[in-house]
């Protein structure tokens, strides 16, 4: 499990799912238990959907996603 420090809180992701034309996240607010050394559930979450549309256009606005591959046009298509 990857746990990201967000302001105050450290938080994983606990389930990502593409459903239809959105992405259902759900994730868990984790402490540090001093006395194991583990990271612990504190009973606080964090979920939601994002649409396909948005998350494509912040991946590519941001950098994280980026085209590949060659542009096939109608003449260079497999099926010809």
């Amino acid at each position: 499990m990857n746990i990201v420090q967000i302001g105050r809180k450290r938080v994983a992701i606990t389930s990502l799912y593409a459903k239809g034309d959105h992405v259902e996240i759900s994730a868990g607010v984790y402490i540090r238990d001093r006395t194991t050394t583990r990271d612990a559930w504190t009973g606080e979450s964090l979920t939601g959907n994002i649409p396909e549309a948005a998350l494509l256009e912040f991946g590519l606005k941001a950098g994280f996603l980026k085209w590949e591959g060659e542009r096939r046009t109608p003449d260079k298509m497999y099926w010809r």
